[in-house]
């Protein structure tokens, strides 16, 4: 488990977007030893 969590992102779309930024980004931290990323959620 990676804990993250559920969020509610509103249409398909959106949530489609947000997985594939997702997994670049997962993608990018493990190549490199100091990679941060942080998401602020406005709303």
């Amino acid at each position: 488990s990676l804990g993250l969590r559920p969020l509610d992102t509103g249409n398909l779309k959106t949530a489609h977007w947000l997985e594939g930024a997702g997994l670049l980004l997962l993608g990018q931290a493990q190549r490199q030893k100091n990679f941060s990323l942080s998401i602020k959620f406005l709303g």
